[in-house]
């Protein structure tokens, strides 16, 4: 039997405070409806991290948990209160909280157990496989016997584009190689594998999220996904070509065999054929998505650019690769769509958001670079196994207007740069409290080229853990601050915010740094001159490091 959702609202979308320059966040919410949210900056800026009040009105700035040791990727996982500490941490107070941060060469993790208050001293050399990138997280739901969470990574080893996993006993402090999730009996090698090299290397392969789950009877089952192209000489050719149109999709299904920790489990892992395209399909738009309800039911997600599609199957076993997958209906003018990402609830339910665009002409082969593109954020929901799909817009502005390039690198090394501000994800997290969904995404609205990081809850609708109706509990964030009124000419023409000066820099904790804090400003222009003066007060320009701020060596002033 099928059913559509009701309608889902949104709460008014917060700006997190202190998110300036960071992008593609990823968001968990703990035990408590807490959301955490966590992003780069760059590399070797760090990740900036972000907690989020239940009823989504307030932000609080978590400073960097890598100690700016990443910045290129980052990612949560969060697992169950653990009932172990590390040398170093406090008794575990909330649920187990861990996060990468990428660089090049390797991946810096670490954890909390105190819902973010403090992280222990980053591991800057987690894995064991030199030169990584995009990497994806998930912890089991269960402690493991030393009282600790098991959390398991997936990541491009970028010498051969093979996804490998990588498995922490520990919560999420260090962990052990445990090989590929890529079975080279299922897919050969010569379809999937690339280089860093590309072009003359193949092209690879594109990877996606990650998800452990126990069944009723215990078992844990590890699941990913990801793309490759048509065949070998496919491979060959896009790579010579500088293209990702990567047209097959895969399942892979890990069946766990646990060992007392801190022996690393077993892991064996097999490879599942989801849909096979038509050759010159483009379905890494970016990334294929799976999710896994409380049933056990698989879901794969894509967009071909223009629609989101999905396809379900009871097991994650049993997919018929040339069966065609759902398109979920567009909201009315969009037609154009890109970075899925999904969590799933009960049997049957699953929450699906994505960047929707109108405006353009959603012409292929790259429908996400048309210059009139006006985009969104909206969720898709499923109560019925996916069988139908609700559509409701999450976003209560324009977030970007134009192209978003979703090339990675290649966005940069264009001539001129393509336009990467919202880089290339976003995510939503099940509030296991309620079932409401919480969502993080990049926006660039007010001050296009320069991102920010906001966040929305869903206030009504069907709840994910139980399907039943939402009981509405948002709470409206805040209006800002009325801005202090200038004055007239010569000025000072803009007076002085209090507490407006946060240290969300690296090594900062976001405290305010008054005495750098810009207590006047004044704009002029001799004449005849084609140069704007501007006049900065500093409240107190002494020599740093300052008693207050002894982390601090150089201050940087801008003006807009």
């Amino acid at each position: 039997m099928t059913a559509l959702p009701p309608s889902a609202t949104f709460n008014t979308n917060l700006l997190l405070s202190g998110s300036s320059g960071a992008g593609e966040p990823s968001i968990r919410t703990d035990r408590f409806g807490r959301s955490f949210v966590i992003a780069p900056i760059g590399v070797p800026a760090g990740c900036k991290a972000f907690r989020v009040t239940h009823d989504g009105s307030a932000s609080a700035f978590l400073g960097f948990p890598d100690h700016t040791a990443g910045g290129g990727d980052c990612d949560w996982a969060i697992g169950p209160q653990e009932t172990a500490a590390l040398p170093g941490f406090g008794a575990p107070s909330d649920d187990a909280l861990a996060y990468s941060s990428l660089t090049l060469a390797n991946i810096t993790t670490g954890k909390s157990n105190d819902g973010g208050t403090t992280f222990g001293p980053p591991n800057p050399y987690s894995q064991q496989v030199a030169g990584d990138d995009r990497m994806w997280m998930s912890a089991d739901p269960k402690l493991n016997s030393l009282g600790f969470a098991d959390v398991y990574m997936t990541y491009h080893d970028v010498s051969v584009i093979d996804i490998q996993l990588g498995v922490s006993r520990d919560g999420g402090q260090t962990y052990v190689q445990n090989g590929p999730i890529i079975n080279n009996t299922d897919v050969p090698p010569p379809q999937w594998q690339g280089g860093i090299n590309s072009p003359p290397d193949p092209a690879g392969n594109g990877l996606g999220n990650i998800v452990a789950r126990r069944s009723v009877t215990g078992q844990l089952t590890l699941y990913s996904i990801f793309v490759t192209p048509d065949s070998a000489q496919d491979n060959i050719n896009q790579g010579l070509a500088g293209t990702g149109n990567f047209n097959r999709v895969y399942e892979a299904v890990g069946t766990v065999t646990d060992l007392p920790a801190p022996t690393a489990p077993v892991i064996s892992w097999r490879n599942y054929e989801v849909f096979h395209g038509p050759l010159g399909a483009r379905y890494d738009r970016i990334f294929p998505i799976t999710a896994v309800d409380a049933g056990g039911r698989v879901y794969a997600i894509w967009t071909d650019g223009n629609n989101i599609l999905v396809k379900a199957d009871a097991t994650g076993t049993g997919w018929n690769p040339a069966a065609a997958p759902s398109l979920i209906p567009n909201p009315a003018g969009v037609n154009t769509t890109i970075m899925p990402w999904a969590d799933a609830g009960k049997s049957g339910v699953v929450d699906l958001v994505f960047y929707g665009a109108q405006g353009g002409a959603g012409a292929q082969p790259s429908p996400q670079d048309d210059v009139n593109n006006q985009w969104n954020v909206y969720m898709a929901q499923t109560i019925d196994g996916g069988a139908t799909w609700g559509v409701f817009k999450a976003s209560d502005h324009i977030i970007h207007t134009g192209p978003i390039c979703i090339d990675g690198l290649g966005c940069n090394l264009s001539t001129p740069a393509r336009d990467r501000t919202l880089l290339d994800f976003f995510q939503v997290s099940v509030d296991p409290t309620n079932g409401a969904a919480d969502i993080a995404y990049t926006d660039d609205h007010a001050a296009p080229g320069s991102g920010v990081l906001y966040f929305t809850r869903q206030c009504t609708g069907a709840s994910a853990t139980t399907g039943a109706a939402l009981i509405n509990d948002c709470k409206v964030p805040p209006p800002p601050p009325t801005p202090p009124q200038g004055t007239t000419c010569p000025g000072p023409q803009i007076l002085d915010f209090l507490n407006d000066a946060p240290n969300n820099y690296p090594g900062g904790s976001g405290q305010n740094m008054d005495n750098l804090d810009i207590v006047n400003a004044s704009f002029g222009s001799s004449a005849g001159s084609a140069n704007i003066d501007v006049t900065l007060t500093i409240k107190n320009l002494q020599a740093p490091p300052t008693p207050e701020n002894p982390n601090v060596l150089s201050g940087l002033w801008s003006v807009y």
